[in-house]
């Protein structure tokens, strides 16, 4: 699990979190959880072709969220 915060003072309170899990079905599945004080939580899932697909996917989402200021709780 990757859990993100973002201390910048326009998105001050916004949390985001991503994990890649196989679900009962035996698909991989993304998960994407973020929202802040304000706002309801928001919870994404997406099913990828493989494990492998998933982690690349994952990386660039980090990568992503880095860019955009967010950092590694």
């Amino acid at each position: 699990m990757h859990l993100f915060t973002n201390p910048t003072p326009e998105r001050k309170g916004r949390t985001y979190a991503l994990w890649l899990q196989e679900d009962l079905f035996g698909q991989w599945t993304l998960v994407r959880l973020y929202g802040s004080a304000e706002r309801e939580p928001v919870l994404h899932s997406q099913v990828v072709a493989s494990r492998e697909e998933g982690e690349r996917l994952l990386g660039r989402l980090v990568r992503l969220r880095e860019r955009h200021g967010y950092v590694v709780r």
